[in-house]
């Protein structure tokens, strides 16, 4: 299986838990679901959308590719709530807090056949705009590990 598929399908299986229990509600892959409100993507929230983002490569010996790879989740939510002393909304964005650790509890040190654990690398508050939702970006980083096939030829340019 190839890197890439493989980060995104064992993040998603990983997350089947998340959405059994109710933490979650919506994952995929990130293809600006929420940028393209027009196309009527069935999205609930929370939802997190998955991006096999950054890689660089180091080709190896025998056909192989090694990469450092981030891989980055826009969690968006609707359930935002005031968080001042007395605030009567206050636990609930606390539970957004709790989310947020959960999601990073459950793919902390998950690994594949093709990359290595993954490792929490950052976190952004993302002001997103859209509907009036929130989001926070995640990201991990791994290493990949990609045989190429046998026929596979690499080109050495000088770069001149």
């Amino acid at each position: 299986m190839r890197p890439r598929k493989e980060l995104y399908q064992v993040i998603c299986t990983k997350f089947a838990a998340l959405i059994a229990n109710g933490t979650l509600k919506y994952v995929d892959l990130n293809k600006g679901q929420l940028d393209n409100a027009s196309q009527g993507y069935p999205i609930s929230f929370p939802a997190v959308l998955i991006s096999i983002d950054r890689a660089t490569y180091s080709h190896k010996v025998e056909n192989r590719v090694d990469g450092d790879v981030e891989v980055s989740l826009v969690v968006v939510y609707d359930d935002y709530h005031d968080t001042f002393i007395g605030a009567i909304g206050k636990a609930a964005s606390e539970a957004l807090l709790d989310r947020l650790d959960t999601i990073i509890e459950t793919l902390t040190y998950t690994r594949g056949d093709n990359f290595t654990d993954l490792h929490l690398a950052s976190e952004t508050f993302l002001p997103y705009t859209f509907k009036g939702l929130h989001a926070h970006r995640i990201t991990f980083t791994t290493k990949t590990i990609h045989k190429l096939k046998n026929n596979a030829k690499l080109l050495i340019t000088s770069g001149a």
